[in-house]
């Protein structure tokens, strides 16, 4: 087992590539804290589908853009594991508009629920971490750090500061012994993107699918296979690096609207 007697915490682990994540580190050996913002049900499975595979267990309700909810939800899992070794940044949201017509609060939701998490999940690991002398930060970025998409301005940008947030920490946190490292997915099939898998998109196009050399989306389990090696032992000598799981895209002239 490569994650064997580790504690991870992971956000916005109630459904997707989040619980997939969850149960893929359990599967290594690790107890994983299920965070989740409002879905207590789908997050209580997760926990249900953790606990059959052997593994530990701990639901961690909080809205990850609120410091103070932040500070309570780490406080919760060192009391349960006694110390934290693995956190991934996952949670995020994404708002669909013409940039003309992205409004403040709009903006301000995508950039916190995306980016200003991650800095707050990943400042206070920090700071347990390099108590520990140890830990691995993983986020959870998208294809659309480096490539635009239309009606997507706020997210892009956002996960362009995940890309890069990713790498400062990485070059300030080494010299502590912890990696930190980034998966950027392209299309995933999830309850999220299944319009997109299953009926194209809302600019005509045909099977979203074609564009990607690999003709098909990936699934969230290819995502938290790399995620396992990143935060393992093995990838000890890893860190401020991207892993684009993407079924070929970024190497395409092809752009998906």
């Amino acid at each position: 087992m490569r994650l064997k007697d580790k504690t991870a915490l992971v956000t916005g682990a109630s459904r997707g590539i989040g619980r997939a994540i969850a149960l893929a580190f359990a599967r290594e050996g690790a107890a994983v804290a299920v965070n989740y913002r409002a879905n207590e049900e789908a997050a209580r499975q997760t926990r249900i589908m953790v606990e059959e595979l052997g593994a530990t267990a701990l639901l961690a309700q909080a809205d990850v853009t609120d410091p103070a909810q932040v500070n309570a939800m780490f406080d919760a899992c060192l009391a349960e594991f006694g110390r934290l070794d693995i956190l991934v940044n996952n949670a995020s949201a994404e708002v669909r508009k013409p940039f003309v017509e992205m409004t403040p609060e709009d903006w301000r939701l995508v950039m916190d629920s995306t980016l200003t998490s991650v800095f707050l999940c990943s400042n206070r690991a920090a700071r347990h971490m390099m108590e520990r002398r140890r830990g691995k930060i993983l986020n959870i970025s998208s294809i659309h750090d480096c490539i635009p998409r239309l009606r997507a301005s706020a997210y892009c940008t956002a996960k362009a500061g995940v890309l890069m947030l990713t790498r400062s920490c990485a070059l300030e946190l080494a010299p502590h012994n912890i990696q930190v490292n980034a998966i950027s997915p392209g299309l995933i099939h999830t309850d999220r993107t299944e319009p997109y898998v299953l009926h194209g998109n809302e600019d005509g196009l045909n099977n979203i699918q074609t564009a990607i050399p690999a003709r098909r989306a990936g699934t969230p389990e290819e995502v938290a296979e790399p995620a396992v090696y990143l935060v393992s032992d093995a990838a000890g000598y890893t860190t401020g690096t991207t892993i684009y799981v993407d079924g070929g895209y970024l190497q395409t002239t092809c752009r998906i609207p």
